[in-house]
């Protein structure tokens, strides 16, 4: 805020931004209001204070800084004055000096957080934020509601794991299979592409491995949802 005129509130989370900075240059996920999700999950009851933070920042990201044509998040101050364009002055948390401030592509980590919202609340502006992301990363319409989604079709190339998981949680909430087909698209793109010499790497050509990474703990998902009577596995 002290690069500002006035102090203000920047609606951007930081401390999930500077975590992942290292490993995802220029890229920003939603990791944090998943795991408030899992968390009120989780907990039940207990937890529900967890889900509606989580709940109402995702309302307020969709309503406030979402532009649906291009599928992006808009940087702007909490009174909404925007940051689209603005030149950094002095190195701080947004960038080094110089950079111009640009808006965030809603990447699919935003559709799992946005499916997995719909899976722990129901409600109706989180479906529409995850048809919205869906259709900007070329997916099927999923449909206004729970109720209308027909022929989605299993036609993508897709091999993100984001993608995989926020396909599940909407399968685990509506119980269409719709939803598990193409959760079982995408993991057949992931074997396919990202499994090489018995790691999972961004693509063949990539010389290191993460232990860490996401899709193996994606597809046990997608079994225990294809085999109901599979072990529990971790969220």
């Amino acid at each position: 805020a002290e690069h500002f005129k006035e102090p203000r509130t920047v609606l951007f989370p930081y401390d999930i931004r500077a975590a992942n900075k290292f490993y995802y240059p220029e890229r920003l996920h939603a990791h944090g209001w998943i795991a408030f999700l899992q968390t009120g999950l989780t907990l039940g009851p207990k937890g529900a204070a967890f889900t509606q933070w989580a709940l109402e920042e995702l309302t307020a990201w969709g309503k406030m800084t979402y532009r649906k044509q291009d599928n992006v998040f808009i940087p702007m101050l909490t009174d909404g004055t925007t940051l689209a364009g603005y030149v950094i002055k002095k190195d701080n948390v947004l960038g080094p000096e110089g950079t111009v401030v640009q808006p965030y592509p809603a990447d699919l980590s935003f559709f799992w957080a946005y499916s997995l919202a719909y899976r722990a609340t129901g409600d109706e502006f989180m479906w529409a934020m995850a048809r919205n992301i869906a259709l900007g990363h070329g997916f099927s319409d999923i449909g206004e509601d729970p109720e209308n989604v027909r022929g989605l079709g299993v036609k993508t190339s897709w091999s993100d794991a984001y993608g995989l998981l926020g396909f599940l949680e909407l399968h685990a909430k509506t119980n269409n299979p719709e939803f598990l087909r193409v959760a079982e698209r995408i993991g057949d793109n992931i074997l396919e592409t990202r499994f090489h010499k018995g790691y999972f790497v961004p693509s063949e050509r990539h010389t290191f491995a993460r232990f860490d990474c996401l899709e193996p703990l994606a597809l046990l998902h997608l079994v225990a949802a294809i085999k109901p009577e599979s072990e529990e596995v971790p969220r």
